[in-house]
Parts: C-alpha cells; structure tokens; sequence
C-alpha cells in the first residue's frame, strides 16, 4: 500500500457515516468518497466523488485549487434527485450519460 499521508476514516454503520460526513461538509472541509469497484473513464462518476457545500461562494476555487488542480472555468455538476431537479434547477431534462447541463 502507497503511504499518501491521507487522513481518512472507516466507518461502518450507515447511520453514523452519513452523520459524521454532513457534519464536516457543513464545516467546509471536502470529501473523497468512494465505494466499490474502480471506475475508469470521463464519466465514471458511480463509486467516485468529491462532496463539498455547495453554499459557500469560495467552494468551487477551494476545490479547483486544491483537489482537481483545473481552469476555474470548468462547471461543476452537482446530484440531485430527479424529484427535485426542478426546484433547483430553471430547465430540466433526463442526462442518464451526462450530456445535458440545466441552468
């Protein structure tokens, strides 16, 4: 195993993880989630994904500069349930391959 000086914690009830997890996206830190097999590819995006709070305007840099190391102008794309996309979002439509940006 590669020593990357990582913090990292095992969690194993579900419960607890999901509390523990939302109680240090509200205290801005940034999450390294993943689950299951390894994905490969542009759009694996199933077991992968950096969970940040998307309510702080400086997230979006925080995470450009310090995890994707990317152009500031890249959009990010967050999850949502499609219940719910149309709260959030002005226009919707079903992306199951990740084609289609709502505004």
């Amino acid at each position: 195993m590669i020593d990357n000086q990582l913090n990292f914690v095992e969690i194993n009830d579900e419960q607890e993880l999901c509390n523990h997890t939302a109680g240090l996206i509200a205290d801005n830190k940034i999450i390294g989630w993943f689950q299951g097999r390894m994905e490969f590819g542009p759009r694996a995006l199933g077991n992968r994904s950096i969970l940040a709070d998307a309510r702080n305007p400086k997230m979006k840099e925080m995470v450009n500069s310090r995890i994707k190391f990317r152009e500031a102008f890249r959009p990010f794309a967050p999850s949502v349930t499609a219940d719910d996309a149309s709260i959030i979002f002005n226009e919707c439509q079903n992306s199951p391959y990740m084609m289609f940006l709502s505004t």
